[in-house]
This record gives C-alpha cells, sequence and structure tokens, in this order.
C-alpha cells in the first residue's frame, strides 16, 4: 500500500464514526485509533501490563537456589466490552498483587446488551492485568496472568 492510499485511507477514517480500524494483508499491517489510549497490540509471546515476577529464592545447604514461578492466563471466553470492576464507582475486581481464589469474579464482558461474568479458573496471585478496562476483546484474549499457588 502507497502512501497517498494510506493518507486517502486516513481521512476517511477521521471523517467516519469509527473508533479503531485495523487492515491486514500480506504486504502491510494499519492500525488507526481515535482512541485516548488505543487498545494494545497482543501478539501470542506478548503480553500487556507484564509484571516481571522475580523466582522465588532459598538458601540449601549455604548455596543459593531458585525456582521457577508457574503461571496460568484467565482468558477472554468470548468477544466483547471488558469491565475490570463491578459499577464506574466502585473498586477494580482484583490488583495487580492481589491473591484469588477459583471460581471468583475477575471482569464483566458485555457482548449484545448481555453481562457475562468472568470468573477465575485457577488459584494464586495476579501478576498482570493484560487488558485496560473498557477495551473491546477477542474470543481467547488474554485477561490476567496468574503465579500459580
Amino acid at each position: 500500500m502507497d502512501l497517498k492510499a494510506i493518507s486517502d485511507l486516513l481521512g476517511q477514517f477521521d471523517a467516519s464514526t469509527l473508533m479503531e480500524l485495523r487492515l491486514d494483508d500480506a504486504e502491510s499491517h494499519l492500525y488507526f485509533s481515535k482512541l485516548e489510549s488505543p487498545a494494545p497490540v497482543v501478539n501470542n509471546n506478548d503480553k500487556v501490563g507484564d509484571v516481571p515476577i522475580p523466582d522465588s529464592q532459598a538458601i540449601v545447604n549455604g548455596e543459593q537456589a531458585s525456582t521457577t514461578t508457574q503461571t496460568e492466563d484467565i482468558i477472554a471466553p468470548i468477544v466483547g466490552t471488558v469491565y475490570l470492576q463491578p459499577t464506574v464507582n466502585q473498586a477494580m475486581f482484583k490488583q495487580v498483587g492481589q491473591r484469588i481464589q477459583v471460581g471468583e469474579t475477575v471482569a464483566l464482558i458485555e457482548a449484545m446488551k448481555m453481562m457475562t461474568e468472568i470468573k477465575s479458573t485457577v488459584a494464586g496471585t495476579i501478576i498482570s492485568i493484560n487488558v485496560k478496562p473498557e477495551q473491546t476483546v477477542e474470543y481467547g484474549q488474554v485477561l490476567y496472568t496468574v503465579a500459580v499457588d
């Protein structure tokens, strides 16, 4: 796609009521957004908002040993708008560093005017929140990453 075509497309996007536009083909990848903070582009290998987890440290026979932390993701089961708090004036369901139990509500996803509670499938500690409030999420997109107990 040449610069003139991109410029024309950008002008049409600006004049439209669309808030986001993504075009992908074999030659190019374009993403336009009118949002204040655009939705992150999520690759299978990337996690937005990751917080590094130091390996837990232990002293064994005077030597320092480390063990790695096992993580698991809580994913979006449907496409829709994600809400990370029950209502506008309430606190978020979970914050980074908080403990979580299996079955605990972590988000709501609105699709076609219906709200679906998203419940944790794992017990542990939240290490990253991978979406922004009121972001449109895709099926299978990672919402939270949890350090498993």
